[in-house]
């Protein structure tokens, strides 16, 4: 990828030890290896993406992003599994909701990617992206002309969804450059569960679905339960994952 700002070129430059001169050519390289991924506003066209200035670049391997995240910069290594506690406690756990929550996200889109090429969406989304536009909503699908759209919201919290959670998303929606007689269909995942206000409203709302993640783990469509499991594994398991590092035995 190419980066217009040269302070954000530079900055990659010094923190990678990698000379600017070879830098372009490794940028390149990430997205090969499935280690970046280019993302975009769900309600921008082709000829708008091809504007690299309107493209976000991520981490999308789940394992890197934990490790640089939090174990990277760890300056020793951790040798045993009660110290891999104490990084745990300190380093990790009071920052882990933000982490986590991302993660959901990517498990939510890719649940939706499947069931939309299984033909279990309302409607044959074309394009699907984590942003619309500069509106806070985590998840965004439109069909090929724009007449349908869903919406999603995914919540990484101990305690159940409420219903302004709903009426947020809403005024949100209200906000997108939709047309008139534009059919939205709301999404709402939940790490936990719903409160009853927001379920009561869920058996009249036809274009309203609540879902939990176990939810998606029970889903009917077998063949994306292993890449939700995954996510799922790395969303509860990362405090056991790869935190120790073998201490070299002296002689």
């Amino acid at each position: 990828s190419e980066f217009r700002d040269p302070t954000t070129y530079n900055g990659i430059s010094q923190k990678s030890f990698v000379a600017p001169t070879k830098l372009t050519a490794y940028l390149k390289i990430l997205p090969d290896m499935g280690l970046v991924e280019r993302e975009y506003p769900a309600l921008t066209s082709t000829k708008m993406q091809g504007n690299a200035a309107r493209g976000l670049d991520k981490i999308s391997d789940r394992f890197l992003k934990f490790w640089f995240r939090f174990i990277a910069s760890q300056s020793t290594e951790i040798p045993t599994v009660s110290a891999a506690a104490t990084v745990w406690e300190h380093a990790v756990a009071p920052f882990f909701f933000e982490f986590a929550s991302d993660a959901l996200e990517a498990c939510c889109k890719e649940y939706l990617v499947r069931r939309n090429f299984d033909g279990q969406l309302p409607f044959f989304a074309s394009s699907i992206g984590l942003v619309a536009q500069n509106q806070e909503i985590d998840i965004v699908a439109t069909d090929a002309l724009k007449k349908n759209v869903l919406v999603g919201e995914c919540k990484y919290r101990t305690v159940p969804i409420v219903l302004k959670t709903l009426q947020d998303l809403d005024a949100k929606c209200s906000m997108l450059p939709l047309a008139a007689d534009a059919a939205v269909h709301r999404y709402l995942f939940s790490r936990t569960a719903f409160e009853k206000p927001l379920l009561e409203v869920e058996k009249t709302d036809q274009k309203l679905h609540l879902l939990t993640i176990d939810a998606l783990l029970r889903s009917p469509t077998y063949p994306y339960q292993p890449i939700i499991g995954e996510h799922c594994q790395i969303l509860f398991s990362c405090q056991k994952s790869c935190l120790i590092k073998p201490v070299k035995q002296t002689t």
